[in-house]
């Protein structure tokens, strides 16, 4: 995915733009072949991404030129070319940004499929913890313990936490971690990418990505166990000699 957030200067752009009424082009977001809109109206109000055919200030956007920075609006019916332009965003910097709400971020969530996306990757997790613990019983597994006893117990205990993962209640609290985390023109960004071919390929491939992650760093995980086994026994041999050593030291002389 490409993602650029192109700013170019036209100074006498906002003095024109307030003067006839007109919306100031103030920053273009393209990813892939899809671009995204942001207009500043005459009193500061900002827009948040539009699509060509979206309306903001009574303008329509019909059209965008890449090369010249050039978006085509429509007003009352008449074809208005505004100009990319960065002073807009200089204008009006001082203003705080729009807070988020519960509603914006679980529209965020929802253009995600969030809840599929979760259920996909953590039966994948499940999968993987299953047969990490394999290998570990291979490595630690204590001298005449009932190996399959030990996997039983292991996987059921997996079970166990995995079911209390409800990814409804996980959906609602995420949706209150992304209203305070970001603004409401960033959530409104990222809906607007969830919902675009490439973000729906992001949250579908998401599973897969982080099942492929866990396979890579699963390796060096095992590959630290004996030296972790190692640290426990060397811990264990300190403290029975620093109690050795307590047991053996004198008692103190009562004081007079």
């Amino acid at each position: 995915m490409k993602l650029r957030l192109a700013f170019l200067l036209l100074a006498s752009a906002l003095g024109l733009r307030a003067a006839d009424g007109l919306p100031v082009f103030n920053a273009v977001l393209t990813m892939g072949r899809e671009s995204q809109f942001v207009l500043v109206d005459a009193s500061g109000r900002t827009s948040g991404f539009l699509k060509l055919g979206q309306s903001f200030a009574g303008c329509t956007l019909k059209a965008y030129e890449a090369k010249t920075g050039v978006l085509e609006v429509e007003r009352d019916g008449k074809p208005v070319r505004l100009t990319l332009v960065a002073e807009a965003a200089v204008k009006h910097a001082d203003a705080a940004p729009a807070r988020a709400t519960l509603a914006d971020a679980t529209a965020v969530l929802d253009a995600m499929n969030f809840e599929q996306m979760m259920e996909k990757t953590m039966a994948g997790v499940r999968k993987q913890q299953v047969a990490m613990v394999d290998r570990m019983m291979g490595q630690m597994l204590p001298p005449g313990a009932d190996r399959d006893a030990v996997m039983d117990l292991q996987k059921r205990m997996i079970e166990e936490i995995m079911s209390a993962m409800n990814y409804a209640e996980m959906k609602g609290d995420m949706a209150k971690v992304y209203s305070d985390v970001f603004t409401k023109d960033q959530l409104a960004a990222l809906g607007t990418f969830y919902q675009s071919p490439a973000g729906q390929a992001m949250s579908e491939k998401q599973p897969e990505i982080t099942e492929k992650l866990n396979a890579l760093m699963m390796p060096r995980m095992m590959a630290a166990i004996p030296k972790v086994q190692q640290m426990a026994k060397d811990f264990a041999l300190e403290q029975k000699l620093r109690r050795d050593a307590a047991a053996k030291a004198p008692a103190p002389t009562p004081k007079q």
